[in-house]
């Protein structure tokens, strides 16, 4: 005769709450954001890290602008080079029908739901409640009615959102990647789409970093392990066929 086992517990039951530790909650309380000092962006010297050689084809890619809001965008002293370079790229893509996507950080509702995310980088978007333009795309730059907007709550684009399905329901398998940060969320999210053998044109004057070093730093990864560096130029002159 079995030993009887013990009874399971409901499926509907929920996990017992584990409140986030205090020295957790006290370093989201000090963090503050930084502020970024403007850095010379890179040009066309960036094309000769690629092991890859991929091309990019107007009608299997996808233009995704990267967690342009306006929490993060605010860092920096003068954002307008790179910014001018997202305009760029968005303008020919437009002209080449390239589909357009947004990423945002999806604004986490208790600190509990920041998760890990709340050691490191504080609340977030959601660190200043009354202000409602904290989690909004730039103006300049914002989404149209023919544009697609895709929520993530962490550094990859990928992670529990609906990107892949996106990328899946247009048929496209290549990434023109641009927006902030470089070595966090475009860094990853780049390595997540090699995961999905998804190719990645990163445009290397058209996304922003904390400094210069670390803005080189995201581009020797991304051309070493898991897409392609590009510039503004060279991307536009692939969607028009030259």
């Amino acid at each position: 005769m079995r030993p009887s086992l013990p009874a399971l517990p409901p499926v509907h039951a929920a996990p017992p709450h584990r409140a986030a530790p205090a020295a957790r909650v006290r370093g989201a309380e000090a963090f503050r954001p930084r502020s970024i000092d403007p850095y010379a962006l890179p040009g066309d010297e960036v094309l000769g890290l690629n092991k890859a050689r991929w091309r990019l084809e107007a009608d299997d890619a996808v233009l995704l602008i990267h967690d342009l809001q306006n929490h993060w965008v605010d860092m920096f002293g003068d954002p307008s080079a790179w910014l001018e370079g997202i305009a760029r790229l968005r303008r020919a893509c437009d002209a080449a029908g390239v589909p357009c996507a947004y990423t945002r950080v999806r604004p986490a509702r208790t600190a509990a739901e920041r998760g890990l995310a709340l050691a490191l980088w504080g609340l977030g978007v959601a660190s200043d409640p009354a202000d409602a333009a904290a989690g909004q795309l730039v103006a300049p730059l914002a989404p149209r009615g023919t544009d697609y907007v895709v929520d993530k709550p962490k550094y990859s684009a990928f992670f529990d959102s609906e990107l892949e399905a996106l990328l899946q329901r247009l048929g496209r398998r290549q990434i023109v990647l641009t927006g902030v940060f470089g070595h966090h969320g475009i860094q990853v999210t780049a390595v997540d789409a090699y995961m999905r053998n998804l190719q990645v044109f990163l445009a290397a004057d058209a996304m922003a970093d904390y400094s210069a070093s670390e803005h080189e730093q995201t581009l020797r990864y991304v051309a070493e392990v898991c897409g392609c560096v590009a510039t503004v130029g060279s991307l536009t002159s692939a969607l028009e066929g030259t």
